[in-house]
């Protein structure tokens, strides 16, 4: 889910049973009635406080593409098209985004 807020939230923070994963962060300009102020904006996922690899890019990747999309992005690039295989490079970029912030995410939380 998308997020907003006055400061750039952590990447982790613990919010009751679960694990918050805040990613994405980018600074934007919100209007409202007396004027213009900035905000940040992230994607936020929830996972279990002790969370796996395959949880946390799980978790990520559903933000983004329902199972139905996936299968559809492999299936389109296998078939060649033009179209296919690019957008299943989006998706491939976007699969190791989520890797990567999983690796980042454990060795934060891994016990010192």
């Amino acid at each position: 889910m998308k997020s907003q807020s006055g400061k750039q939230q952590p990447l982790i923070q613990y919010g009751g049973e679960k694990l918050i994963i805040s990613f994405n962060s980018t600074q934007i300009t919100k209007k409202d009635m007396t004027g213009e102020m900035l905000i940040w904006e992230c994607d936020q996922i929830q996972v279990s406080k002790e969370p796996t690899k395959k949880e946390i890019v799980e978790e990520i990747i559903k933000l983004q593409y329902q199972i139905t999309d996936e299968i559809a992005h492999i299936n389109n690039k296998n078939k060649g098209d033009e179209k296919g295989v690019s957008e299943y490079a989006t998706y491939q970029a976007y699969r190791d985004m989520a890797k990567s912030i999983a690796v980042e995410v454990l060795a934060a939380i891994k016990p010192k």
